[in-house]
């Protein structure tokens, strides 16, 4: 019996050490912030993505608020920023749009219809139009680079439409 008991004591105790250890909060990231402009002007509801050079580190996202500013985020981390290391870093924005190129609000943006091979369905759907210069998100040839380090990082990256 004594046996028995301690067999389950120790397979706990072990199955818990494991338990730890998967939880990901090893995961070491530093507080990674900074600031988008388009010609100087600050541009909002851009997403932001850091992606490691080699591969040896997890990328970090986030958006920009409607000053500019983003916080990065690294999946599996419990707390915000990015692992040290190289990256290439990639700005995007989007806007849905009607088939004359107005931009739709959430207000006047119809519901997604479920395609039915219907083209009266599928030419209500909007369409999607880039705000910034796609040369900011092109991963073959990037044109923004960032080092993270193992302290506070700021960044700041003005794109420009040329």
């Amino acid at each position: 019996m004594k046996h028995k008991l301690l067999t389950f004591i120790v397979s706990t105790i072990l199955i818990l050490s494991m338990l730890s250890g998967c939880s990901q909060s090893g995961i070491g990231v530093s507080p990674v912030s900074g600031t988008i402009t388009l010609n100087g002007e600050k541009v909002g509801g851009a997403f932001v993505s850091f992606v490691s050079k080699d591969g040896s580190t997890r990328n970090a996202s986030g958006v920009t608020d409607d000053a500019g500013h983003f916080e990065l985020q690294t999946s599996g981390a419990t707390h915000a920023g990015a692992m040290p290391g190289e990256y290439i870093v990639l700005v995007s924005k989007t806007i849905n749009v009607d088939k004359t190129g107005r931009e739709l609000v959430p207000a006047d943006t119809p519901p997604s219809p479920v395609p039915s091979g219907n083209s009266t369905a599928m030419s209500s759907m909007p369409l999607v139009k880039s705000v910034l210069p796609e040369k900011y998100n092109m991963p073959a040839k990037p044109l923004l680079e960032a080092t993270v380090t193992k302290r506070k990082n700021q960044f700041t990256f003005d794109l420009d439409e040329k």
